[in-house]
């Protein structure tokens, strides 16, 4: 009988790491990995297709507070204003590009991008909420970001606005 596979799917600063880490902890001899940018719609049915004998999780995190700690881990952003971050914060700069925050917004809509995966596997995705992970004291904090900038109430409510705006709730 072949090793378990599980293949963690999740979004940028949502724990992916520390969810393969943990579940790693979890599961000794299973292979445990991380596809990456699956939210990326020109590579994501390539990917999708890549593990589809696999066990599929999924970790997605309050969109807010989501994108609070991606502007706080990715040092382009510490000074960006952000009207700039939540439009398009990568618009000319190549350096970044393969990066995985490049539209913050978009990649809040866990639904469709989880959809994407559930279509071609047999079996359901499990998905998990980092609020509650993070509870276990096993769970693993991996990339925590260090930066520790402040949000006014008028950015997170701007953040609100657009996830409302794009219909995706928080």
């Amino acid at each position: 009988m072949a090793n378990r596979q599980i293949a963690v799917i999740g979004f940028p600063k949502c724990g992916t790491m520390s969810m393969v880490e943990w579940l790693r902890k979890k599961n000794p001899g299973a292979e445990v990995t991380r596809p990456e940018n699956i939210y990326q719609e020109e590579q994501g049915f390539h990917i999708v297709k890549k593990w589809h004998e696999w066990e599929c999780v999924a970790i997605i995190r309050d969109p807010v507070k989501r994108i609070q700690s991606g502007i706080k881990y990715f040092s382009i952003f510490h000074n960006m204003p952000i009207e700039k971050i939540i439009n398009n914060p990568w618009d000319g700069v190549k350096k970044y590009e393969n990066v995985g925050f490049r539209w913050p917004i978009q990649q809040s809509d866990y639904d469709y991008y989880i959809k994407k995966w559930q279509k071609t596997h047999a079996s359901k995705v499990k998905v998990y909420r980092f609020e509650d992970m993070i509870k276990d004291k096993d769970f693993p904090h991996i990339n925590e970001s260090e930066f520790k900038r402040k949000f006014t109430k008028k950015e997170t409510d701007l953040i609100k606005e657009r996830l409302e705006t794009a219909g995706i709730s928080y």
